[in-house]
Parts: C-alpha cells; structure tokens; sequence
C-alpha cells in the first residue's frame, strides 16, 4: 500500500496532454494491465479561470500576475480503492485552505513497473490549479509557509485515509537560506519558460520554413492549435515539440502515398475488370446473334425439309396414281424410253424413293411447278385429239378408199 504524499510544482507546457492522455508516454504498463484512468474537468479552462481572475484587479497599479506562474500542478498518491470522489474532496480542500480553483484531475491507472512479470501499479492523480483569486496572487512565500504544506500532508493523508509519509523536519523545515535557494530555482525555471509573444514568434518561424515544402495541412493545423492552447514550453521543449510534429506528418505522408498507391492499383484493377465485363457483353451478344442466326437457320431447314418431305410425298403419290390410273401412258413410254429406266417405275415402289432423291438432289428448290394427276389427264386428252389430227390428213390423202 502507497503512503500519502501530495507535491507541487508549477504546470508544465505539456502537462494537460500528458495528463488527459492526449500524449502517451512511453513508459506505461502493458495495454492488458493498464486500469481504467478517471477525468475532471472545471467548466472554464485554467486560461478561462485566469482571464476572469484579472478583471478583478480593474484598474489596480502594479506588477499583473502571469498564467505561467500562476497554474500549479499537484501530485498526489493513491491506493487502488481510491476514485474520483476521493480525489475530488482533497481538491476542494486545498481550493479553501489557499484560497485557489481547480481546474483539472486525472487520477492515472496505467502507470507502473513490472516485477517478476507482474505489474506494480503506480496509482497517482494531477490536479491543477489556477493560483489567482479574488484580484490576488494567493499562491507565493508571504502566503505560503512551510509549516502549512506540511500539515496539508496529514491532512491529505486523513482524508485519504491513508499512512502520512515519513516526516522529515528538516526538509519541512525549510531555511531562509534553503527557501532563497529554492526560490531562486523557481524563478530560473519561470525565465525559462516562454512568453506568449517568444512561443508565437517560433511557431510562426516554424510555419514559414515549412511553407511550400509538402507538409500537410494538419501539420500547420497543429501548428495552430499549439497557439491557440494553454500550453507552457521552454525553447528546447517548444522546438522538439514543433519537430516531433514534423516527423509526424512525414509519416502521415508516407501513409497518404501508399494509400494512394493502392487506390491507384485498385483503380486499374477495376479498370481491368471493366473491360472484361465489357468484352464478355460483347462475346455474350455475338453468342446470342449467333444462337438467333443458328435458331433462324433451323426454322428454315426444317421449313426446307417439310416442303421436300410435302413434294416427295407428292411424287409418290403422283407415280401410285399413275401406275394405277395411267398404266397406258407408261406403256407408251415404254415404247420410246428404254425398258431399263420405266420398268422399275412400274414393278418396283423402291425404285420410286431412288428416283425422289435424285430428283431432290438436283433440283432442290426448284421453280417448276410440280405436275398434278389432273395434269396428267389433260395431257392423255391433248395426245388423242393429236392423234385424231394424224388420222384426218390420212383420209384425204385417200379419197377414193373414203368413198368406198
């Protein structure tokens, strides 16, 4: 179990990111050990605080407090039971006891070290607070004795309900001489601390250098925001601050490249895809005209095939009718044809299929108009009458024998 113990010392320029955890340090536990953190914040900034503070000195002659003296920070131990509320009661007791505000509590839960492979869990809050009050400076050595950060040390402690820490009264016992010396460091790390004006100016510098040379806008975006925030920087801290900056929005870069890089690749890809799909359209439409022409030419086949089947039913029809009906016509035909071709027409019905397809085969879609059986008929009549014309001729070349 940790021993009470609250210190102060004056807010730092990176103090609020650090404690809000805006910023992670390095050396926090394990993400699977670190403990939830808790956060409180007034409803005015510690800038918002100090602004309002001043418009009690109205027109008061004299030297005006500076914010950078005038937030403090303090450190205070914890157990792992302690919460939020614990935190809270011993800020608004110091805020009575100097007679200050609070402005923000982080009680931090991450923090620590390991042994054996075990996290040894360092529980601590920071809680800041603006020193100005009621048109004065409330938190400097006439105010402020040695005697009363002590006793704050057991009070902490009985609110807490913790064990105080180890009194050691010639530490709490500052000297004159000791008190001088500590002041005297106090005041040098103040000088170190930059003005509003000395800050801007650099980070201006900073924006200058870096135009037209490929930094992002989010770098001169935080660039920005730097000035426009509560932060406190010493020139070193300031300058590693603006080149951390750098090296983040380089990575940024490098980021944006390869993502644009990808989308780039992707972009052919899909191009690619594109024109496949458009070419299997393509291939899909020849197929589809193809299957129209294949199906077209189908119908026309079998159209072909029925009007060939139509005629060769036809014909075999014609030569039965014949055969039956006009058995002289292809005696006479006997006569003139030889007996080798007309002979089968008459005694064979194989022989009619042969002389079908020969037919077909020769003269497939022909114009001429098929004969009919009436055709036939016709033809028998138009022979007699042809022969009866023979016959006339035959009498008057015989006139006398007609007599007769």
């Amino acid at each position: 179990m940790a021993k009470s113990s609250i210190n102060f010392q004056k807010s730092k320029g990176h103090s609020f990111d650090h404690n809000f955890r805006k910023d992670e340090p390095n050396y926090l536990l394990k993400a699977e050990n670190r403990l939830e953190n808790f956060y409180w914040q007034n409803e005015r900034t510690a800038r918002e605080i100090f602004n309002d503070e001043l418009k009690e000195y109205g027109a008061k002659k004299g030297k005006r407090p500076r914010f950078e003296n005038s937030h403090w920070e303090a450190v205070l131990n914890l157990n792992k039971n302690h919460t939020l509320e614990d935190v809270q009661k011993v800020a608004e007791y110091i805020e009575q006891k100097f007679n200050i505000t609070c402005a923000t509590i982080a009680v931090h839960r991450d923090e620590g070290h390991y042994k054996n492979d075990k996290p040894q869990y360092n529980f601590h809050a920071h809680i800041t607070f603006v020193t100005v009050k009621d048109g004065q400076q409330n938190w400097r050595k006439e105010k402020i004795k040695p005697s009363d950060l002590a006793k704050l040390q057991t009070e902490v402690a009985e609110i807490l309900q913790m064990e105080r820490g180890q009194e050691n009264s010639e530490a709490e016992r500052l000297s004159h001489r000791q008190y001088k010396k500590a002041a005297q460091q106090k005041e040098q790390l103040e000088a170190e601390i930059l003005t509003l004006k000395e800050r801007n100016a650099i980070l201006e510098q900073a924006r200058k250098d870096s135009k037209g040379k490929g930094f992002l806008k989010s770098f001169f975006d935080m660039l920005s925001s730097i000035k426009k925030s509560e932060q406190q920087y010493t020139q070193e801290q300031l300058l590693a601050e603006i080149e951390r900056l750098k090296e983040l929005d380089k990575q940024r870069r490098e980021e944006n490249e390869r993502l644009q890089r990808q989308q780039e690749q992707q972009a052919r890809l899909a191009a690619k895809a594109a024109e496949l799909e458009r070419q299997n359209k393509e291939l899909n439409l020849k197929l589809s005209h193809e299957q129209w022409r294949n199906d077209m030419l189908k119908n026309v086949n079998d159209e072909l095939e029925a009007e060939n089947n139509k005629l060769k039913s036809f014909i075999k029809e014609a030569f039965n009718y014949i055969r039956i009906a006009s058995k002289s016509l292809f005696d006479t035909i006997s006569d003139i044809f030889s007996n080798k071709f007309t002979a089968p027409l008459l005694t064979d019905p194989k022989k009619d299929e042969e002389f079908i397809d020969r037919s077909k085969e020769t003269q497939q879609r022909s114009n001429l108009t098929p004969l009919k059986p009436e055709n036939h008929q016709e033809q028998k009549q138009e022979e007699q009458q042809s022969d009866e014309a023979k016959d006339k001729p035959q009498e008057q070349k015989n006139p006398r024998i007609h007599k007769k």
